[in-house]
């Protein structure tokens, strides 16, 4: 299996950690503010972290939950900054529903904080993962999402 694919495979794994981290708290009727607040990841060790799947980048899932464990809360107000900076998307749509959410912060912290990767092919994987749960409009979302992030950075 070729490095990309087992990269993507990875990027999927790690959005499922969020969301399933996202499903223990009741986010349906909390604000995007509440999430950021409570949203903290407290089970990071790698060296207990065991997977026999051969077709998953097990170092690059391992720093993705690394660097949302060190960088969540400063990326959440980012992303939140950028969501009410630019109309075109809206803050409560997203936050409604939280598997888009979920799959806009592991791009975006990817995209900010992983520069050895080139970020079309981070912003192509995060659309290919969205494509995978959501018709038309939630991919085109995150790609124009991750396409105006990738520009911050």
């Amino acid at each position: 299996m070729s490095k990309n694919l087992q990269r993507r495979v990875a990027r999927l794994a790690f959005v499922q950690h969020l969301y399933g981290l996202v499903c223990q708290e009741n986010y349906d009727t909390m604000s995007l503010d509440n999430i950021i607040q409570t949203h903290t990841i407290v089970d990071i060790d790698d060296d207990n972290f065991h997977t026999t799947d051969k077709k998953m980048d097990k170092e690059l899932y391992i720093t993705l939950r690394k660097s949302y464990h060190e960088h969540c809360i400063k990326l959440h107000d980012d992303i939140k900054h950028h969501l009410l900076q630019h109309n075109k998307f809206d803050e409560n749509a997203i936050v409604q529903d939280m598997l888009l959410y979920v799959i806009l912060v592991a791009g975006c912290l990817e995209i900010a904080y992983h520069h050895n990767i080139n970020q079309q092919i981070i912003i192509n994987d995060y659309i290919e993962i969205c494509k995978s749960f959501f018709a038309q409009k939630q991919p085109s979302l995150v790609n124009a999402f991750l396409d105006e992030w990738g520009k911050i950075f």
